[in-house]
């Protein structure tokens, strides 16, 4: 996962979406490196359509504040304001003791 972050951080797209997807599957229950690959994605490649699949997968494997608020900033760019609001909303919810995100 840190080498993948040290890899966006200085910009290799590549380099971090390969090492962020490694991590991934090396710790299959934690969406953090999910999550981040799709940042990668958005931010790195300019790829919302992979990027908004990619949240969505991070949301099936442990809904979050960040995964919500990304997804719902994604769709308010592309103009889908009610489907970013509703991940907003989702955002809202969510906090770690929140049982409500996990719904």
């Amino acid at each position: 996962l840190r080498e993948g972050l040290e890899a966006a951080r200085a910009g290799d797209a590549t380099g971090a979406s390969r090492l962020l997807e490694e991590a991934s599957q090396l710790d299959p229950a934690s969406s953090l490196p999910v999550l981040k690959l799709a940042n990668v994605q958005y931010h790195l490649d300019g790829d919302a359509a992979a990027a908004e699949a990619t949240y969505e997968r991070a949301l099936r494997i442990e809904p979050s504040h960040d995964a919500h608020f990304f997804l719902g900033r994604l769709r308010a760019a592309a103009g889908r304001h009610a489907e970013a609001a509703a991940s907003f909303e989702a955002a809202l919810q969510c906090d770690a003791s929140s049982a409500a995100c996990r719904a």
